[in-house]
């Protein structure tokens, strides 16, 4: 029988499947609104070209760290400033002016000497005459590591989001062998983003700065720097201690200084002020920490939110007896803990969007809580004796906790939104 075989062509079904698979790659194009998000930087000529002045009183818009000095207090106004307010009457502060200080954050009074951040610089400015301060030294390039920086365009500052209408084309998906007939096509995600001693006053537990006698002691990056201030009008840096990763707070106390950073508490012997030594770190989860001391205890605050994600949200009271050695006496739990301060056993916590709340911490297996006021976003405290000053995100407070079973409100100053 006479065989017959097949030849197979390919050439045809290749033609086929090319014109199938020239419909699934199609495009189809479509008019759509497009979010972009532009970096805005301020060049270090801006920067350093920006006048200090003295301003007319103005009202707080976004509140930052407070300081108390000689009974004018001081608010941080967030990249912008300083509010000052004859604080001699608590009830009744009176708004003296603004002190415009471009990328302002931390600052520190010793004497008439305002130090200063300036974005990454670092400033002394003499304010013996508020409404005429004067500057008197700049050292830059101090807090380069706190900033995203570009060596062309300067500092990183925000960015500014916006809306074009254009043309998008996606590939067609609608005809051909294994081709999917969905055609809607989700746009791609776009990010958000948050734009966002010769007399020293006192700042509170989210200070960066601290002055000891006659040194500033500045919190940069992973190090403490350590600057001479013998000569009022100037600022001489003595030397830079390397603490470690994610250092935010700083605290001295009597020859100690304390540091809260993400990961723990440091404590340093500072009895040479020019060569802390490091005695002990105490750790604890990655969260948000600053810390207070009296006496042979700690009082440290750990909290979650913001970079601080992975932590928890307490507070934790910390036998520091032996500095080398410190043992954790004592935990509590909390909503979301930011500032504290401590005045004779009394404790003051500011809670974050649970509001102040005040205990009596003399027996720190027992808090005892005196006060809780709520429906107030807390960040930071100063205990002055008798007086409370607090700031919150929605403005600030003042109390008086002369009587602790009778704690008042004597005045208040709101943000204005």
């Amino acid at each position: 029988m006479k065989k017959f075989r097949l030849k197979f062509n390919p050439i045809p079904f290749l033609l086929l499947s090319s014109i199938f698979l020239v419909q699934c790659s199609r495009q189809r194009c479509e008019m759509r609104t497009v979010t972009h998000y532009e970096e805005i930087h301020l060049s270090f000529e801006d920067i350093r070209s920006e006048k200090i002045t003295f301003e007319a009183s103005r009202s707080l818009e976004k509140t930052g760290k407070i300081y108390f000095k000689d009974n004018y207090l001081f608010i941080n106004e967030i990249n912008k400033g300083i509010h000052i307010f004859d604080n001699t009457n608590p009830s009744a502060p009176a708004n003296v002016g603004f002190i415009k200080i471009v990328g302002n954050v931390d600052i520190a009074i010793r004497g008439n000497i305002l130090f200063a951040d300036s974005y990454t610089d670092l400033l002394s400015i003499d304010i013996s005459n508020f409404e005429n301060p004067r500057l008197l030294q700049r050292v830059e390039n101090v807090f380069t590591t706190n900033f995203q920086i570009d060596d062309t365009k300067g500092v990183f500052i925000y960015y500014e989001k916006s809306e074009r209408l254009e043309e998008v084309c996606v590939e067609g998906v609608n005809s051909g062998i294994g081709c999917s007939s969905n055609e809607d096509v989700s746009p791609v995600a776009t990010p958000e983003f948050d734009n966002a001693d010769q007399g020293t006053g006192q700042g509170g537990s989210l200070a960066r700065f601290s002055l000891v006698s006659s040194y500033l002691y500045v919190l940069t990056g992973e190090n403490m720097n350590i600057y001479n201030l013998n000569t009022p009008s100037q600022i001489n840096q003595e030397t830079s201690v390397t603490v470690g990763f994610g250092i935010e707070t700083l605290w001295g106390y009597e020859d100690k200084l304390f540091i809260g950073s993400t990961t723990g508490m440091y404590i340093f012997d500072n009895t040479n002020p020019t060569s802390p030594e490091l005695l002990s770190v105490y750790s604890h989860v990655f969260s948000c920490d600053p810390v207070v001391v009296e006496g042979d205890l700690a009082y440290v605050t750990l909290r979650s939110g913001t970079g601080c994600n992975r932590g928890v949200d307490r507070l934790e009271i910390i036998d520091i007896s032996d500095p080398r050695n410190p043992v954790l006496r004592a935990e509590y739990p909390m909503t979301n803990p930011h500032g504290l301060g401590i005045d004779n056993g009394t404790l003051f916590l500011c809670d974050g969007r649970d509001g102040l709340k005040i205990y009596d911490a003399k027996d720190t297996q027992n808090l005892n809580q005196l006060a809780h006021y709520q429906n107030i976003s807390s960040i930071d405290v100063i205990p002055l004796g008798n007086i409370l000053l607090m700031i919150g995100e929605d403005g600030f407070y003042q109390y008086d906790y002369s009587d602790l079973n009778d704690i008042k409100l004597l005045s208040k100053i709101l943000v204005q939104k």
